[in-house]
């Protein structure tokens, strides 16, 4: 009750007050929360998929496992992850075919674009009046 008292007495124009703040907010959560949201549930699926397909292969791994120098090991470990890859797109059938991360960016630079166009509009209608 005391915030939109408080705006009520500071300003002569409310109406103008919440349309400012609701087009930011508006962005926000129209563009970068469902950003957070796909990349945060992305990254945890990933890890789940990625541990669950690894605990099913390792039977096979542990008997590949000998003392190999650093080079190897990371090969090694980039072909597992693409092999976790391959496997989790054949387990999913559903799978979004817009799962890079440049989709998300994508959302956050339009995102930012429209505050510094939702900024102008707003600039040059404090101009107007």
């Amino acid at each position: 009750m005391l915030p939109p008292l408080a705006i009520a007495l500071f300003t002569d124009n409310v109406a103008w007050l919440m349309g400012f703040v609701g087009s930011y907010a508006g962005g926000l959560i129209q563009y970068l929360f469902p950003c957070l949201l796909v990349y945060a549930s992305r990254r945890k699926v990933q890890r789940a998929m990625s541990a669950y397909l690894k605990t099913s292969t390792s039977s096979k791994k542990e008997a590949e496992l000998v003392a190999d120098d650093d080079d190897d090991q990371l090969k090694r470990k980039q072909k597992e992850e693409e092999e976790v890859k391959k496997r989790y797109r054949l387990l999913n059938p559903f799978a979004s075919p817009l799962q890079s991360t440049v989709w998300i960016l994508f959302v956050v630079g339009w995102w930012l674009i429209t505050v510094v166009l939702v900024t102008v509009d707003h600039a040059l209608a404090a101009k107007k009046a």
